[in-house]
């Protein structure tokens, strides 16, 4: 979480980062697919569809709140599209896990 603010605050995003040729939306759900992952590798000592679902809700509350954060940045711009790039990309981690 920390790493994704910390690229949210940029104004520009640093220079390996733009050079990835992936399209944006792609590298949001990347991103948010690794952070569902270790939340729900955090919570696996519970029953694993409750640690599915924090994770779920972790990944989706962070990603509105990292859009709106995005919104307060110069340059940078609040994206619904982001947003729903962002539940997907933790979706795909639950259903790859099949939860």
């Amino acid at each position: 979480m920390a790493g994704i603010f910390y690229l949210s605050s940029q104004p520009v995003l640093p220079t390996p980062v733009s050079l990835l040729r992936i399209n944006d939306k792609m590298l949001h759900a990347i991103v948010y697919a690794g952070l569902s992952l270790l939340v729900l590798r955090a919570c696996r000592r519970e029953n694993m569809r409750y640690a599915a679902y924090i994770a779920i809700m972790t990944t989706i509350v962070y990603g509105v709140t990292d859009e709106i954060h995005q919104s307060f940045v110069p340059g940078r711009v609040m994206d619904a599209w982001d947003g729903v790039a962002d539940a997907v990309g933790s979706l795909v981690v639950l259903i790859r896990h099949r939860l």
